[in-house]
């Protein structure tokens, strides 16, 4: 956190090895993770110069969408995480059209969140397990109660209808609703995860886990609870995962989790993820630093230090011996992540509506 408030200059920008969008999606949420809401927005005030463009989508000017592969091939992901951002601060000139903007990319029809770019009729769509749970919580924080149902029960029927639930998930799913089953060797990573194996997209099983069981806590739908629970038993599956880096969502995920089911075996998995993370952390209060692009270190270093706090949030909760099992109060979801509203009783009449 440190270094990160240490390089922000006045305009909010890192400076010139810093112009890419992917060195500043996930570092307002770490700001307001910290208690920081002032660097934050400062920071939001630079997306909102630099890369907000008048769709509502954020991009890097002169680029696609980023240099940064993962951002370059779901479109969606950014506004997310920047539309989320900017509602909890309140800077609503930048969340409503970026949140306007992802809202483009919901399947009416399955409910998910398309891959390829906003939904269109007469194109062909996939959606996909990460997108459909990151829409769903970017729906918690905006009130959209509709479009968190929906994002739910589609991940309820990604995990139903895997055909080898215990060895591998597939992650994508076409227009019709059936899980894509054949892809090319070299796009493996982004269509499935494979319980054996080592470098896997480990944040497609996190954001299910962590949105479904978020969900849980504010409308006590069973059914989420029971699909968060099978998307982290398939993770407790996965031997490479603790030590991976790249697992640290499954850490705040499985924290989460653990705070809601009170077991052990998830609250020792998000343990054995952050104490590998802990170690890991380089000497300038980075990771990767040198080893990967400025933008990528900075992305990959921003997620990490958010997830560590989110789970010392939520440590102290899990391990005490006696919590009450309320409906979360405003204040409590919002400290959670949750956004600050019940969605017990409610449910939008349009999801393409306005937030």
């Amino acid at each position: 956190m440190s270094r990160f408030a240490s390089e922000l200059r006045e305009d909010g920008s890192f400076g010139p090895k810093h112009q890419d969008l992917a060195s500043y999606v996930k570092v307002p949420t770490l700001f307001l993770a910290a208690g920081r809401w002032d660097l934050a927005d400062r920071v939001l005030g630079f997306v909102t110069q630099r890369f907000l463009q008048p769709d509502g989508d954020v991009r890097t000017p002169g680029e696609e969408r980023s240099i940064d592969p993962l951002l370059a091939a779901c479109p969606a992901y950014a506004n997310g995480w920047i539309a989320a951002a900017a509602q909890r601060l309140g800077r609503f000139e930048l969340s409503e059209p970026t949140w306007a903007h992802l809202r483009r990319y919901f399947h009416p029809d399955l409910g998910g969140c398309c891959i390829e770019g906003p939904h269109a009729p007469d194109a062909s769509r996939h959606v996909d397990i990460l997108l459909t749970a990151h829409l769903g919580l970017c729906a918690l924080h905006f009130g959209q109660g509709e479009i968190a149902h929906r994002a739910e029960q589609l991940l309820v029927r990604f995990l139903d209808q895997q055909p080898e639930p215990a060895t591998r998930l597939l992650l994508r799913m076409d227009d019709r609703g059936d899980l894509v089953k054949q892809f090319a060797a070299e796009q493996a990573f982004r269509h499935v995860v494979v319980a054996e194996a080592s470098d896997q997209a480990w944040f497609s099983i996190a954001y299910p886990i962590a949105f479904l069981g978020l969900l849980h806590r504010v409308t006590t739908s069973g059914e989420a609870l029971r699909a968060a629970r099978g998307y982290l038993d398939f993770a407790l599956a996965c031997p490479a995962l603790a030590g991976d880096p790249q697992a640290h969502q499954v850490a705040w995920a499985a924290a989460i989790l653990g705070d809601i089911t009170e077991s052990p075996r998830y609250f020792d998995l998000s343990m054995a993820i952050a104490r590998s993370l802990m170690a890991g952390q380089g000497s300038a209060g980075l990771w990767r630093d040198g080893e990967v692009p400025p933008h990528a270190c900075f992305d990959h270093s921003a997620e990490t230090a958010l997830w560590l706090l989110e789970i010392a949030r939520v440590a102290p909760i899990a391990t005490r011996p006696e919590r009450p099992r309320a409906e979360v109060s405003t204040t409590t979801a919002h400290r959670r992540g949750v956004g600050a509203w019940s969605l017990r009783h409610h449910r939008t009449a349009d999801p393409h509506g306005d937030a």
